[in-house]
């Protein structure tokens, strides 16, 4: 009877160790957590469903934002620019890194489509099914129109609680037309054509 006991605790004894240890692992291990992707495999907003597709999630933390980047790629049943603001504006990366994201209406993932998107430019090339980019770094988002893989429609930066900051036009990649800059007492309107500023104007 004594032997049974002294087995028994020796036995509960190595189990409760064991799980300490492996709680400890989990818990320490940053890059297991750093790794995890910043939302659910499918988020809905209004009428608009987000369905993750594919993503690239930095393994360490960022401390200054820039060192290292996040991709992810999504589907998107619309277009509907409101409800991606929105999308943006929940979006938090667990690991503080900048984060590149494209959005598509069909879930065809490219091949080397991560690998392309890290080119360095001017051999950048942006996943060709995509309507819609945009770069996230610490609260401030932007949000780029694409057609072709190129600027093509409206960019737009947010700050924090999709507080409109910049707008602007282009054209094939091309900025065309006003571009706007919203301040806290004063806005400021350029012209732009064919990629050159051709004036300038606050409006107070």
């Amino acid at each position: 009877m004594f032997r049974n006991q002294t087995n028994l605790y020796i036995f509960l004894t190595v189990v409760i160790l064991l799980l300490i240890v492996t709680s400890f692992h989990y818990l320490t291990n940053y890059t297991v957590f750093w790794s995890q992707p910043a939302v659910k495999k499918i988020t809905q907003i209004d009428s608009t469903t987000f369905e993750l597709l594919d993503y690239q999630q930095s393994p360490d933390r960022c401390w200054h934002g820039h060192e290292n980047e996040n991709l992810y790629l999504f589907y998107a049943s619309t277009t509907d620019r409101k409800a991606i603001v929105q999308f943006l504006e929940d979006f938090k990366p667990s690991n503080n890194c900048h984060t590149l994201l494209f959005f598509q209406r069909d879930k065809m993932i490219e091949e080397n489509w991560k690998e392309a998107v890290y080119l360095k430019s001017p051999n950048i090339v942006l996943p060709a099914h995509a309507f819609a980019f945009s770069f996230l770094e610490q609260g401030k988002y932007s949000l780029t129109d694409l057609a072709n893989g190129k600027p093509n429609g409206k960019f737009t930066i947010y700050h924090p609680n999709k507080k409109l900051f910049i707008e602007a036009d282009y054209v094939k990649g091309i900025a065309e037309g006003k571009r706007i800059v919203y301040h806290a007492n004063y806005i400021v309107e350029q012209v732009w054509q064919n990629n050159e500023l051709v004036s300038i104007d606050t409006i107070r």
